[in-house]
């Protein structure tokens, strides 16, 4: 019997006989799209690890193809492919399907012709066992990402009945069906009629355009800034969100006399006087437009360009209209709209942008007195729907001569034949929505742009290049064309980051290193509105070895933390945003990988540049608590890399005050307890800087009410911090390390004294602000953690932090911990994870088994009968566990994941490899299991890494 044999075995019986037995990774299980697991996950690590694979589905949409097919690329150059079956049951599957799905070359396809057919089952061979996925989930988006939906998913020895009676029915049917061909496909779309789906959205009302919540919320937060007296508000809303629409939903509250709309292009001024009498209605003489041909009369509603306006102000009086709504004022710096701005005196200015920090040193946020009213985020947006959904898949650029595409390489290697081929070979590999094509090429460089359409348009894909050179007029005209048809691509360097509707788009494709994470949003935001028909944009980032590759996974996300963890989290995980799915081929995986741990996230450029447009948005120089508002510059970041906040701003170039006497207690609060981890000292400190005097009890009150758990051991373990007892120096009585000698507080019996020193400190006003700012800090951190007990699940600490947290009495340094460490029957195992394919790394190292087990050793030279054993093997021990990967750069951050006990009979001692010195293991089970997206991530990083060597 081998040891899958037991796995199965052991597997089996948890699943099916008795739960309180340890399960390994082969145990059925029940996938859901709940909790933040999907069943979408699940089939990719099951394609992305197997041998071969059979599917059987009715139904397939377009859209699930695109990351499948990522997953198939790097499948082919394995050598692993397989069957899908599935069929025309309610005509559900469109011709463009059953095209996409030829394309896939190590994929085959057959059509079954019997009726009825609605199965959905998944089967994949890893050798020495089958997985089996069977249930409700066919291969679409909201099926494998957010429907509620139900598959159970079981292992077998290929022996086994139940793959076996797969593999027959599977086989039968297969044998059956025909082979999907062109012919066959010619066929079928002669015959082809969309299915007419039952939707109440298409009954009654469906002119009637409704706001959204976020829309709600916008304009209920600008009225409530009008009533309050405030003369002027801005609203940052993404691309394609609805922007005419929310203003003119803002006009239907505010109810005023007279509106004027600002725009710098009469086609949109078009399109915004539609949705204004869509939204409010009246008579078309209601609406007037002021151009280079019309004036507006007496009308209520009007519509002028900027520079028609700008032109011809002396015609209106700066009282005629009472409301005023500018779009992309992100140009106000410009001398047109100033004039205008200066000139109009309304009620009430609006104004609106996508994009409000700039480059140019203009101030959009002063110009409306720091009133930004509303802010809708891309990924909100796409929660919402309020987007066209995204594809987006991260490709290899083209190789030549075994170099790779960079920021270096020449234009005529940019423009090769064999480039251009490659291009076009991915990107019809991938596809997009829709019978037509309506792409977008991003490059780096003006004469590349123009070279690419020449030789694009030579191999029958009709393009046309764009430069900013080029008058408004020609790329209007080359818009038409694309919308028409007439182009499939057009090719720009910057021309179409912003200010350019064209909702048609399906297919972006990014051929230049990613020097800006707004940029980079700007331009995957040209595909991303909604358009009759449009169900999905699909985005092909060719990646080189680009130095600015790790800006990717961050501008996917919109993180702006400068946290290497969160960045490398993305790249493994493959975030879902919505039904928006992001991909990378296993190339360039690597690729981005590597640029990320070069990358200096924290490097003084970048902080600078964050710095100085929080300043901008704010009006006043930052404190750090407005970068944890605004989700920038985590925490960390000052604790790590300035000690104290008053030396990031100077750095930052501001004007400090620094007191050697007070800095070693701000760097304490900087570094111990903004990061909110524990809530109880920022709570008593809050309380002791508004009444320096409190009881017990009161503290006591304020944490229940704050939702913090209370217990001796944690109210004497803060008495310790901040008495900085806990700091003292092992056998040096009197010294302390790192934070002077200056306690906070002072405790006698049931009274909390604020320390007299601090108390004078905070007669400081500059302390007073940077201490306040420090507690204020971590009491907006400490929302991301659950206060109720000591640690929180899938949060990071480090070995420092966990040793406080579960109330040691003393600071210890990491030398000290090691890979576990003890506190009476508390124990704390801190675990490198190295996963490996191999039996031997199994058998010698720290290896997940399944989401709920783990099997742990011992530090070396350990034996069963040590005293490491007797605490691990204590029953009535207590023993919480941290995993980080093996190749996390921030070797310091362990993941929490919770309570987990050692499985009964475990225990094993051997020697280890190489040293004959002994060693003991056991297998812990998991009282949580971990993160399904995080689980996944580990599991696939040895892969990953395996296969970029071999094919690098």
């Amino acid at each position: 019997m081998t040891w899958m044999d037991d796995q199965l075995r052991a597997d089996l019986q948890n699943g099916f006989i008795d739960s309180s037995r340890p399960a390994g990774a082969l145990g059925p299980e029940i996938l859901t799209n709940r909790q933040g697991n999907t069943i979408f996950n699940e089939i990719k690590n099951e394609l992305r690890t197997c041998t071969h694979f059979k599917m059987a589905v009715a139904f397939i949409t377009p859209a699930v193809l695109v990351p499948i097919k990522s997953i198939m690329m790097d499948l082919a150059q394995k050598g692993v492919g397989g069957e899908l079956l599935t069929g025309t049951y309610l005509q559900f599957n469109s011709p463009k399907v059953f095209a996409e799905l030829m394309k896939i070359p190590n994929l085959k396809v057959r059509l079954t012709e019997e009726v009825g057919f609605h199965q959905k089952g998944y089967w994949f061979d890893h050798q020495d066992y089958e997985t089996l996925i069977i249930g409700s989930a066919n291969l679409t988006m909201d099926a494998l990402l957010k429907n509620a939906e139900w598959c159970l998913k079981v292992s077998s020895k290929h022996q086994g009945a139940v793959v076996q009676q797969f593999a027959a029915e599977f086989g039968d049917q297969w044998q059956a069906a025909v082979q999907l061909n062109a012919a066959w496909l010619t066929a079928y779309q002669k015959g082809w009629q969309a299915p007419v789906l039952n939707s109440a959205s298409q009954t009654s009302h469906s002119d009637q355009v409704m706001p959204n919540a976020m829309q709600k919320a916008a304009c209920k937060r600008i009225e409530a800034l009008r009533q309050a007296g405030e003369k002027r508000a801005l609203v940052i809303s993404a691309t394609g969100t609805g922007k005419t629409y929310l203003a003119a939903f803002a006009v239907q509250s505010a109810k005023p006399n007279r509106v004027l709309v600002v725009a710098h292009r009469e086609q949109l001024l078009l399109k915004a006087r539609a949705s204004f009498q869509k939204i409010i209605g009246g008579q078309d003489q209601d609406y007037g437009f002021f151009t280079s041909q019309q004036t507006p009369g007496t009308a209520r509603y009007v519509f002028a360009t900027v520079q028609t306006l700008a032109r011809h102000l002396d015609q209106i009086g700066p009282a005629d209209f009472d409301y005023v709504i500018i779009d992309e004022v992100h140009h106000a710096g410009a001398a047109s709209y100033q004039k205008i701005i200066n000139w109009l005196q309304p009620r009430f200015l609006l104004g609106l942008t996508a994009t409000p920090d700039r480059t140019d040193d203009f101030n959009v946020y002063a110009l409306f007195n720091y009133q930004l009213a509303y802010e809708i985020r891309l990924q909100e947006a796409l929660s919402e729907r309020m987007l066209c959904p995204f594809q987006f898949v991260g490709v290899s650029d083209y190789v030549w001569q075994g170099q790779t595409v960079s920021e270096k390489t020449p234009l005529k290697h940019l423009i090769q034949p064999e480039r251009v081929d490659w291009i076009i070979k991915v990107a019809d590999y991938y596809g997009h929505d829709g019978d037509v094509l309506h792409g977008l090429i991003f490059c780096s460089r003006t004469k590349e742009a123009q070279e690419l359409a020449m030789l694009l348009t030579q191999k029958g894909y009709p393009a046309q290049a764009l430069t900013g050179q080029d008058s408004a007029a020609k790329r209007e005209q080359a818009v038409a064309r694309l919308q028409a048809g007439e182009l499939v691509y057009l090719i720009t360097v910057d021309v179409f980051n912003e200010g350019i509707d064209i909702p048609c788009v399906n297919q972006v494709i990014m051929l230049r290193d990613t020097q800006s994470a707004i940029i980079f949003l700007q331009q995957l935001g040209r595909g991303l509105r909604k358009a009759p028909g449009k169900q999905f944009l699909t985005v092909i980032d060719f990646i080189g070895n680009y130095q600015h590759n790790y800006l990717i996974p961050q501008a996917l996300t919109d993180d702006h933390s400068h946290q290497r963890s969160r960045a490398l989290q993305t790249l493994r995980a493959e975030p879902t945003l919505g039904i928006s799915t992001i991909s990378f081929t296993r190339l360039a995986y690597e690729r981005i990988l590597a640029s990320v741990e070069k990358a200096q996230l924290t490097g003084m450029s970048l902080l600078k540049s964050e710095f100085s447009q929080l300043k901008q948005r704010l009006g006043r120089t930052p404190l750090m608590a407005d970068f944890q508002r605004a989700g920038i510059l985590d925490e960390s970041i000052f604790a790590e890399k300035f000690k104290t906040y008053p030396r990031f701003l100077q750095k930052m170039g501001e004007t400090v005050n620094l007191n050697l006497q007070t800095e070693p207690v701000l760097q304490f609060l900087t570094e111990e307890l903004a990061n909110g981890k524990r809530q109880h000292e920022l709570i008593l400190l809050a309380m002791l800087t508004k009444q320096s005097t409190i009881t017990v009890a009161d503290y006591q009150t304020q944490l229940h009410q704050n939702g913090c758990w209370v217990d001796d051991a944690t109210l004497a373990s803060v008495k310790r911090v901040l008495t900085l007892e806990y700091y003292l120096t092992k056998g040096k009585i009197g010294s302390r390390i790192r934070y002077g000698n200056q306690p906070l507080i002072i405790m006698a019996g049931q009274q909390i004294q604020l320390h007299p020193q601090i108390q004078n400190y905070l007669r400081d006003a500059e302390f007073r602000l940077f201490w306040n700012d420090a507690i204020e800090t971590g009491r907006l951190q400490a929302q991301k953690y659950d206060q109720k007990q000591p640690l929180t699940l899938n949060q990071r600490y480090t070995r420092m932090d966990a040793v406080k947290l579960l109330n040691n009495a003393q600071y210890m340094v990491p030398n000290g911990i090691g890979g576990y460490y003890f506190m009476g029957e508390t124990g704390i195992l801190f675990v490198t994870y190295h996963h490996s394919n191999t039996r031997a790394a199994i058998d010698f190292d720290n290896q997940f088994r399944s989401r709920t087990q783990l099997s742990f050793y011992s530090k070396t030279n350990r034996t069963l009968n040590s005293r490491d054993a007797e605490k691990l093997l204590n029953p009535n021990a207590s023993l919480h566990l941290f995993v980080k990967n093996s190749d996390e750069q921030d070797q310091s951050q362990f993941v929490y994941l919770g309570l987990c006990q050692v499985m009964p009979g475990s225990a094993h001692e051997f020697l280890q490899k190489g040293t004959n010195k002994p060693i003991f293991g056991v297998e812990l089970l998991l009282k949580h299991p971990v993160d399904q997206a995080l689980y996944l991530a580990w599991q696939n990083e040895g892969a990953a890494h395996q296969f970029y060597q071999e094919n690098s």
